[in-house]
């Protein structure tokens, strides 16, 4: 998921891509859109190949200037942690849209869902270490 050109969203694939990503989160295809400007001006910035990923210290300063922050590191690492769904060590842009709609717009179900599946991979994480 995390791999570059997952979520690059070329020109013909744009409205299709941000139709189904709409539909799997609680975000406009407005909102997306606008989402998606920002998070590639990021990733461009990245050292990832394709630069279609943003890397943990990317992650904080886009929360950052989306008005997200934080004073808590490891908070951001956790957030981090839990956006990045196949833990490849990067987020991509679906991910990050998925994580932000339980974040923003989520029910408190999902949120607590969101959370307990972050512990059970962190216990699977601490299992196989």
């Amino acid at each position: 998921m995390g791999n570059a050109g997952s979520s690059g969203f070329g020109s013909g694939a744009n409205e299709f891509s941000l139709g189904q990503l709409a539909a799997s989160t609680r975000f406009t295809k407005e909102e997306l859109r606008d989402m998606h400007t920002s998070f590639m001006a990021a990733a461009k910035e990245s050292s990832e190949s394709g630069s279609t990923v943003i890397t943990r210290a990317q992650f904080g300063e886009i929360l950052s200037a989306a008005h997200w922050e934080s004073e808590n590191a490891g908070f951001l690492s956790v957030l981090y942690d839990a956006f990045d769904k196949n833990a490849d060590g990067v987020v991509n842009f679906a991910e990050f849209s998925a994580g932000a709609s339980v974040i923003l717009k989520g029910t408190s179900e999902e949120k607590y869902q969101a959370r307990a599946n972050r512990v059970h991979r962190s216990s699977i994480d601490r299992a196989w270490a």
